[in-house]
């Protein structure tokens, strides 16, 4: 995404800023690993560019969960860390089981 969001003069691109702020900076589908040193899917945009609706996939001791579980990235326990790239997540996921999680609530609303 930093190459998406800075042109060739390392300007902020004009372009590049409007796909951050539309997808955010961890876009859906992407594996990020969290301050609980959990590794979790990105399933989708937050109220906050860096702070996006994660499920966990792989939890504390490395291990697969049974069902994906939705983290608040927002709280200091559950910040993103860092991307993980995708051929070090060696746990497969379903995407009937994610697309449930992509779902709002009405706390999800700005209004």
């Amino acid at each position: 995404m930093q190459s998406c969001y800075f042109d060739e003069n390392k300007r902020i691109g004009e372009a590049g800023a409007a796909l951050i702020k539309a997808v955010g900076i961890y876009s859906p589908g992407s594996f990020v690993r969290l301050t609980s040193n959990e590794i979790a899917v990105v399933v989708k945009r937050g109220l906050n560019t860096t702070m996006p609706k994660v499920a966990v996939l792989v939890n504390r001791q490395g291990m697969a969960t049974g069902e994906p579980m939705l983290r608040d990235t927002s709280l200091a326990e559950y910040r993103i860390v860092g991307s993980v790239p995708q051929r070090e997540v060696k746990v497969s996921h379903s995407l009937e089981r994610l697309l449930p999680l992509t779902k709002g609530s009405a706390s999800d609303r700005p209004w």
